[in-house]
Order: structure tokens, then sequence, then C-alpha cells
């Protein structure tokens, strides 16, 4: 799984497999975690990390910043 983290804005976005998406945001949601699936609509300047994934085989979630470490654990805690 792959996280990509905003520096200095207030949404961060997680992304990962295409595949997994609707398992993820499922999760989010039954905890409680606000997310966006839309890019906010400022400017977003991030770096990506994965360069060898194609785009379109990936989804993107933004979470507020102040939620992104749980966020990070529920979907690092989930059941394969």
């Amino acid at each position: 799984m792959l996280f990509d983290f905003l520096t200095g804005h207030e949404e961060v976005f997680i992304s990962y497999d295409i595949n997994q998406y609707q398992k993820y945001v499922q999760a989010l949601q039954d905890n409680g975690i606000r997310y966006y699936t839309k890019m906010p609509r400022r400017r977003v300047k991030y770096q990506h990390l994965d360069y060898n994934r194609p785009y379109h085989l990936e989804r993107r979630v933004f979470v507020k910043k102040k939620d992104v470490e749980e966020a990070v654990y529920i979907l690092n805690n989930l059941p394969r």
C-alpha cells in the first residue's frame, strides 16, 4: 500500500490500488473520518512516490491533516 503525504496543506491524500478502493473508503466511513474523492479546489502540490504505477490504476482519497494518523492506522490494520 502506498501513502503520499502533502506538506504544508490542509488536505493529505492517500493513494492505493484501485481494487481496494471500496474497502478502504468503507473503513474510513465506518470510523467516522471525513474524506473527499475530488482534489480540493486550490492547487495541491504533491510528490508521487510510486513512479512505476500507471496513473489510471490508482484512486486518491483526501483527508484532513488532523485525521491523517487515524486514517493511516485504520487502513494499515484492515484485514487483508
